[in-house]
């Protein structure tokens, strides 16, 4: 199934970012119940790789579930996060991912249950830190 959501053009980089953390800690909380039954590798030993969507800067966002990713064997940093925040809510860690707008786009990161930030892009593979603090 394919879901397709609108958001109005214009808003302010902000709420953008506020508004792509709440769709994927929603998404990533309702995966829980299929990923307790159909297990994935841990992220970062599943041969999963940060790339770029093939549509990326022109206003499409594809969301893949973790499964999705794992057969593409590659996905950008909110496919990346999906998988990793399944991951950790499934072992029972209070984690959350944290959008931000920087420059003229939003990239996510998890916030560890400690405080810690995560930033599975750049450990798999995304060129240099993207967010601090």
């Amino acid at each position: 199934m394919h879901i397709v959501h609108t958001i109005p053009e214009g808003l302010p980089g902000g709420h953008l970012a506020y508004l792509t953390s709440q769709l994927l800690n929603g998404l990533a909380a309702g995966y829980l119940p299929l990923a307790s039954m159909c297990r994935l590798p841990p992220l970062y030993a599943s041969g999963v790789r940060y790339a770029l969507e093939p549509n990326h800067g022109q206003g499409w966002e594809d969301f893949a579930n973790p499964w999705t990713t794992l057969l593409r064997r590659k996905g950008d940093c909110d496919d990346l996060i999906l998988y990793r925040l399944v991951e950790l809510l499934l072992a029972g860690e209070r984690a959350h991912c944290r959008a931000e707008w920087v420059g003229n786009a939003v990239h996510v990161v998890i916030r560890r249950a400690n405080g810690e930030r995560e930033d599975p892009s750049v450990l798999l593979g995304a060129p240099g830190p993207r967010l601090r603090g």
